[in-house]
């Protein structure tokens, strides 16, 4: 299921490079707008990734405490950069 998610976000990814391209193309823009591009495509896959995990820490965390153990999740990112307005 993960394998298919992350195909079909590749496809369409990729579908959103070359509209986006041509759009840039069309106005053109200058090559300086491709970098808010990829970093939303950078947060998009990284979102992504994280999201891929939560069964696993879910199933972990379920079984840790049945176990009694403490259960500490830590996350690497908070998104709190994605909230912020880029200049072009």
């Amino acid at each position: 299921m993960q394998e298919a998610v992350y195909d079909a976000a590749v496809a369409l990814w990729l579908d959103l490079r070359e509209a986006y391209g041509l759009a840039m193309s069309l106005c053109g823009c200058l090559p300086k707008t491709w970098m808010i591009f990829w970093s939303t495509h950078q947060r998009f896959f990284g979102a992504l990734c994280s999201s891929a995990k939560v069964d696993t820490i879910v199933e972990e965390t379920e079984k840790a405490l049945g176990e009694g153990y403490a259960v500490v999740i830590g996350l690497q990112s908070t998104g709190q950069s994605a909230t912020h307005t880029q200049q072009v």
